[in-house]
C-alpha cells in the first residue's frame, strides 16, 4: 500500500541508502526495496546499520553478517556497511564523508531528449497560480517555454521555476522541479500527468515489456492476470497478456503486453 510514494521518487535516484536497524535485521520491506533497486538497475550505495546503541557488540555482529549474506546475491554485495546510531552520533561523520566521496563520481545525467516531468504534487500558490514539481526524467526546461500536460493535451506556459527551493531560469535532468505553469487551473491536473513539451508524446493504453518475474513472488503469474502498474508517478490498474505461454514462473522472463484501463 505505501511503496508507491517510493515508487514515484526512486525514477531519479543515483546513489541508494539502505538503512537497516541493528536490532531487527533485514525486514520483508528491506526486501521490497532492493528488489525494487535492482530492477531499475541501480547501483551505487551504502548499507547503513542503525540504532547501534540498542544491541551489544555480539548482536550487532550477527545483524551485520545477516545483511552481509542477503546482500551477496544482489548488485550491492561490495557495497560499504557503515555503523551509526542516531542517538549518540556514533558513525554519522562517517556516513557523511562517504555520501560526499560516492556523489562526486556520480556523471550528470545528460540533458538529451524529450523534456519529461511526471507530476508528484499539484498545488496553487496566491498570486503565481497552479505549481507542480516533480522529478525531470529527461531534456530541461526553461522559464517562458511552452509546455503540454499529457494525457490531457492541454497548453501550458512556464511562468517560473525552482530547484530545491532556489529560483532557476533553467532545470536539466535528474533535478527535482517545481513549475509555475500559466493557462492551467490546478483541477485540470493530478498526481501521474506528464509535463512534457507540445506534440511530443501520445497517450496510449497498450505496452509492450520485457517482463521478469521476481523469484521471490508468492505465485506464477497467470495469463491475463490484472495488476497494478506503476509509470513514473501514475498508478493504474492493467491486465498482462503473456504473448508465449499462459503462465510466468518465479524467476523467468517473457515478452508481454500490458493492456492499461486508463490512458496515460
Amino acid at each position: 500500500r505505501f511503496i508507491k510514494n517510493m515508487l514515484a521518487g526512486v525514477g531519479g535516484i543515483d546513489i541508494v541508502i539502505l538503512v537497516v536497524a541493528a536490532d531487527e535485521g533485514v525486514m520483508p520491506q528491506t526486501r521490497e526495496h532492493l528488489d525494487i533497486i535492482q530492477l531499475l538497475q541501480i547501483k551505487k550505495g551504502i548499507i547503513v546499520i542503525t540504532k547501534i546503541d540498542l544491541v551489544d557488540k555480539e548482536l550487532l555482529e550477527i545483524a551485520e553478517e545477516d545483511v552481509r549474506d542477503y546482500m551477496s546475491k544482489t548488485n550491492f554485495k561490495n557495497a560499504p556497511i557503515i555503523k551509526v546510531s542516531s542517538f549518540t552520533g556514533q558513525g554519522l561523520n562517517q556516513l557523511k564523508n562517504k555520501l560526499t566521496e560516492m556523489a562526486e563520481t556520480i556523471t550528470p545525467r545528460p540533458e538529451t531528449g524529450i523534456p519529461r516531468l511526471p507530476i508528484d504534487r499539484v498545488f496553487s500558490v496566491t498570486g503565481f497560480g497552479t505549481v507542480v514539481t516533480g522529478t525531470l526524467v529527461s531534456g530541461y526546461f526553461e522559464t517562458g517555454s511552452n509546455v503540454e500536460l499529457y494525457p490531457q493535451g492541454i497548453i501550458a506556459r512556464i511562468r517560473s521555476l525552482q530547484v530545491h527551493g532556489h529560483k532557476q531560469e533553467r532545470a536539466g535532468a535528474g533535478q527535482r522541479v517545481a513549475i509555475n505553469l500559466v493557462g492551467v487551473e490546478t483541477s485540470d491536473v493530478k498526481r501521474g500527468d506528464v509535463v512534457a513539451t507540445p506534440g511530443e508524446l501520445k497517450p496510449w493504453n497498450r505496452i509492450d515489456v520485457k517482463l521478469y518475474l521476481l523469484k521471490s513472488a508468492l505465485r506464477p503469474l497467470k495469463n491475463r492476470a490484472r495488476v497494478r502498474v506503476y509509470l513514473g508517478t501514475a498508478e493504474v490498474l492493467s491486465r498482462v497478456i503473456i504473448l508465449d505461454r499462459n503462465e510466468l514462473k518465479q524467476g523467468d522472463k517473457c515478452y508481454a503486453q500490458l493492456h492499461l484501463e486508463t490512458v496515460i
